[in-house]
């Protein structure tokens, strides 16, 4: 006999055998009434997701759509019985062996999108829909009164009226007390555009220590996207994000929120609105934790800016990303909400390491664990190399990559440019080998 399983079941998985015996259903390999099952259904799909899109320069290059299609595909031909897993502590050799599985599969399938629609209703990749993160996120993620001013947000709209609008800000300054004062930036980033796509260029403001009035502190990261020196007049920037950092909250650990925005003018009015990215026709934003394992991620910017006397952008050094920096990194323990970080596997750099397979300099180098195994792990699609990355950093490759290819991890290291490409190949093989099937990723899809 044979059964579908699920009406929507796409063409890519086969036909499944029912297999009728004493007291139970066997269906993908999982008994439903009894406890005598195999998981080789579940290598099997572990074999297809991570199936390379192409190769280059040796490495395997994996579709971020596809990985996520492919989930989707799956999780919803799974029975019901088979789903629940994903919500149960493994506490049983079934559960065990198929927990942080089905935990990835779900949480990839939920940012994959129905064929007719535009969007996925969870493309931000938040454990509830983008539009029910938002009502219950929407609370922290206020701008301040002046930052929500037409007649600041009208400055932003040219470089020309840029000084005016920091102006405003270091009149609003005057008003506060030091340890409440805004810190701006101006920079070109170095990895990736704006939200808008249009820029590197950002004007960062950051709010630190505001009460609320449940007793909880809530620091502020708001990033406007501004036009830098060399682009033609004609682009005019309009996202924004903002990172909402909550701490000393009343009965639960840290929290972060995080949101995209449009500035948009309405017609009716003139004022200028914050409209959520997430409520466009096409939304450019994307999961959240792919890039911000960390909340607020330090700052290394291609250049920063200042006001030269004519008012025009100029590249000029500045004293406050030590500081900034200082502040991100002490958010290592802050998660993002309604995120299911652990569904996203072990941390890069976890490998009990075969002394042959490397040289004792970068062995001593593959210890991202020791600083990213709980708190900011670097963990699935990071050690990864994705078209994501391709399309969207200006390095073409993933942030981790970048970093450590630049020297910048890990810290007060000494190797060499050819160490460091050769450290970035041995911690992804060790973390996902696909052409073996091995690595500490799969190794913790399985369950071991």
């Amino acid at each position: 006999m044979w059964i579908r399983g699920n009406a929507k079941r796409v063409s890519e998985f086969r036909l499944l055998p029912l297999a009728l015996g004493v007291g139970s259903l066997t269906l993908f390999g999982f008994s439903l009434r009894a406890p005598v099952y195999d998981t080789a259904w579940r290598d099997t799909e572990i074999a297809k997701i991570f199936t390379p899109l192409a190769r280059k320069d040796g490495q395997a290059i994996f579709s971020r759509q596809g990985m996520i299609a492919r989930c989707r595909n799956l999780w919803i031909s799974l029975p019901a019985e088979v789903k629940g897993i994903a919500h149960r502590a493994p506490s049983t050799p079934q559960t065990k062996d198929l927990h942080n599985f089905l935990s990835f599969v779900e949480a990839e399938a939920r940012m994959g999108r129905e064929p007719s629609a535009t969007r996925a209703e969870g493309a931000l990749g938040f454990m509830d829909s983008d539009r029910q993160y938002w009502e219950s996120s929407s609370p922290y993620l206020v701008f301040p009164p002046l930052l929500a001013q037409t007649s600041f947000l009208s400055c932003l709209e040219s470089p020309a009226t840029y000084p005016d609008a920091l102006k405003m800000i270091a009149a609003h300054n005057r008003m506060l007390p030091p340890e409440k004062r805004w810190t701006t930036l101006l920079y070109r980033s170095q990895f990736i555009r704006s939200v808008d796509q249009t820029s590197y260029g950002r004007l960062l403001i950051f709010i630190p220590d505001e009460v609320d009035a449940d007793g909880s502190v809530t620091d502020r990261w708001i990033q406007f996207a501004i036009a830098t020196p060399d682009l033609a007049a004609t682009v005019h920037p309009v996202s924004v994000s903002m990172i909402a950092v909550r701490r000393q909250l009343p009965a639960s650990p840290p929290m972060a929120y995080l949101a995209d925005f449009f500035r948009t003018r309405n017609t009716g009015t003139g004022e200028i609105e914050f409209v959520p990215t997430m409520f466009a026709k096409r939304d450019p934003s994307t999961n959240c934790f792919d890039c911000h394992k960390s909340p607020v991620i330090a700052l290394h910017p291609a250049e920063t800016f200042a006001f030269d006397r004519a008012g025009r952008l100029s590249p000029m050094p500045t004293t406050v990303l030590d500081e900034l920096n200082h502040r991100a990194l002490g958010y290592r323990d802050v998660s993002l909400a309604d995120m299911n970080q652990a569904a996203f596997g072990p941390s890069i750099g976890t490998a009990n390491l075969d002394p042959a397979a490397s040289t004792e300099r970068i062995r001593e180098a593959m210890k991202c664990g020791a600083c990213h195994g709980q708190a900011t792990p670097l963990n699935f699609p990071m050690p990864l190399a994705t078209d994501a990355d391709m399309d969207a950093f200006a390095q073409k490759q993933s942030l981790a990559k970048t970093y450590i290819e630049q020297g910048r991890m890990p810290p007060n290291n000494d190797l060499t440019a050819e160490e460091r490409q050769i450290l970035w190949k041995c911690l992804s093989k060790a973390y996902l080998d696909p052409d073996k099937g091995t690595g500490t990723f799969v190794d913790w899809l399985k369950g071991n």
